[in-house]
């Protein structure tokens, strides 16, 4: 892999739920504990949780070690599109959900995580790693739509 190398995946599901519901329970930080495997909490360092220029150190217990990733919100469109800058150990990835109505009661949620390789280390195991990375995503969004479809 080149340097600078990028890693992109989507993943995509339908929602049986309003729009809005989804969309405030995809905002609201401590829900990531329901859907997101091994998140531990965040610290806020400024702005509110989720507003358009905010960041905040997310906490994470994946596969015996502990991460903290910190992520900045860089925009936000209201029932539409929530995209965030995170950085961890050299990796910078940017995640983007974005939201479409379908009717009333069912939306299609995507989320598209890019992986920008700037360490070397992340660019040697890149390769290795990339069906976890996303076998991760797809579980994450699966699990959104389970537990939003079961309440």
């Amino acid at each position: 892999m080149k340097k600078n190398s990028i890693m992109e995946f989507t993943h995509e599901v339908t929602i049986q739920r309003p729009i809005q519901r989804v969309w405030h329970f995809i905002l609201e930080t401590d829900n990531l504990k329901q859907w997101a495997d091994g998140y531990l909490g965040y610290e806020q360092i400024n702005g509110n949780p989720r507003e358009e220029g905010s960041s905040s150190i997310h906490r994470y217990h994946v596969m015996g070690s502990l991460f903290e990733v910190t992520e900045e919100v860089i925009e936000i469109r209201t029932y539409e599109l929530m995209r965030l800058k995170q950085i961890m150990r050299g990796q910078i990835s940017e995640v983007e959900t974005t939201l479409t109505e379908v009717n009333e009661n069912e939306v299609k949620v995507k989320m598209t995580y890019t992986f920008h390789m700037q360490n070397a280390f992340y660019r040697l195991i890149a390769s290795l790693t990339k069906s976890i990375h996303r076998r991760r995503i797809v579980k994450i969004v699966e699990k959104l739509k389970t537990i939003l479809e079961s309440e």
